[in-house]
């Protein structure tokens, strides 16, 4: 590679990073809102994304359900959060969205023990597992769609009986990367066996996250319930 050539790259590299976090982001909302007295709802709770969201949520009072897959680890967050934020209202349960019985247990439990659900936050995805789920789909398009599907879809009785005196929001986290999706879907009856393959099948479901979230908005229009599909932004000083 010659000097000039590799010069360029470094910059567009530079220029590309300061486009990504600094133009593109846009504005920061920051707000000092209270959630007393709500039950916040989080899949993948006990790391990344829906780590940080499930301790934000506990400072401002909020009652956080913690669901994932291993409930060993999200108990360990659980005391984590709880020692950080001073709010001990803060709940461990075990959900794994690849298998659908799970999904159907979770919600038969929380239905059971928790009287209210004012936010649901899909948050929970993978990017790397290959192989496929029990219901036939690639494991990525089952985790990151069908099984949140599911649980949206079994948790609705509950938000919309509430939503006349008590507002529901539901959030599911896509990602720029549904841009790499087809709308016909197809990816997600294929086997992940090499990086393209993984992003192509990872953007499938994330385009189907938006799908699902502008078709329930349109089927909640009667209630009190608003639908959120957002592509989430690291900050590095967090």
């Amino acid at each position: 590679m010659s000097f000039k050539l590799l010069v360029s790259a470094v910059i567009a590299v530079v220029v590309g990073y300061y486009w990504l976090n600094y133009v593109k982001r846009g504005p920061v909302y920051e707000s000092d809102k209270k959630l007393n007295g709500k039950t916040v709802l989080i899949t993948g709770g006990n790391a990344g994304i829906g780590k940080a969201t499930a301790l934000e949520v506990a400072r401002r009072g909020a009652r956080v359900v913690i669901a994932s897959r291993n409930l060993e680890k999200s108990n360990k967050v659980k005391d984590e959060i709880i020692k950080e934020s001073g709010n001990r209202d803060v709940r461990a349960m075990q959900l794994d969205l690849g298998d659908f019985d799970s999904v159907r247990k979770f919600v038969k439990q929380f239905d059971e023990s928790e009287k209210y659900l004012d936010y649901l936050i899909n948050n929970a995805g993978i990017l790397t597992v290959s192989g496929f789920a029990k219901c036939g789909v690639n494991k990525i398009f089952a985790i990151n769609h069908f099984g949140p599907f599911l649980l949206t879809d079994l948790l609705l009785n509950k938000m919309k009986s509430q939503s006349k005196s008590r507002p529901v929001r539901i959030i599911n986290l896509s990602s720029d990367i549904y841009k790499m999706g087809q709308p016909t879907m197809e990816k997600m009856y294929q086997n992940v066996s090499s990086t393209f393959d993984m992003f192509a099948v990872y953007g499938e479901s994330k385009l189907a996250n938006i799908f699902f979230t502008q078709q329930l908005q349109e089927d909640l229009k009667d209630f009190q319930i608003t639908t959120y599909a957002v592509h989430p932004e690291q900050n590095t000083k967090a």
